[in-house]
């Protein structure tokens, strides 16, 4: 009878510990995108364990109330404009804030000065950015931020040098 007991209780255990390791490895990330001050600013927060993000920004427009993604190119989850590719993904420490570079509301040249073919402003409407957990699993999207100016003006204000 104690063997039977103890067995139940064995088995109890693990089960319940094999139940936690399966709830924490298909927990949902807990991420916000905050919207900056300016227009294009925005700033990745992790307000859980550690989280690994593609690095690819998506930028969805929105139009008869739904979000449709926009062919923007060259915006990622990037602090700074360097010589190499950013990394095909990004890991965000656990309740830590990544601060990048903010979207110059352009198709292509949309933090760095990349070479682009075909560039221009987008149109004035709502937009928002999204990102990807690495798995693909899951997505997170900031609050619509509005583009109120005209398409060459906001653009032209952007640039560097201007």
């Amino acid at each position: 009878m104690a063997r039977l007991r103890r067995e139940t209780l064995v088995a109890a255990f693990l089960g319940s510990f094999f139940f936690v390791a399966s709830a924490n490895a298909d927990s949902v990330p807990e991420v916000i995108i905050k919207l900056g001050e300016n227009f294009g600013e925005f700033f990745v927060v992790n307000q859980g364990a550690k989280v690994c993000l593609q690095s690819i920004v998506v930028v969805e427009e929105k139009s008869d109330d739904h979000w449709h993604e926009i062919p923007v190119s060259n915006l990622e989850l990037r602090e700074a404009c360097l010589p190499s590719p950013p990394p095909s993904s990004v890991e965000i420490g656990a309740s830590a804030t990544l601060h990048p570079l903010p979207w110059t509301g352009s198709f292509c040249r949309s933090q760095c000065s990349e070479i682009c073919r075909l560039d221009g402003p987008i149109r004035r409407g709502s937009y928002r950015f999204t990102v990807t957990t690495c798995d693909g699993k899951h997505k997170f999207s900031s609050p619509a931020l509005e583009k109120t100016k005209g398409d060459y003006e906001h653009y032209w204000m952007t640039q560097p040098g201007k």
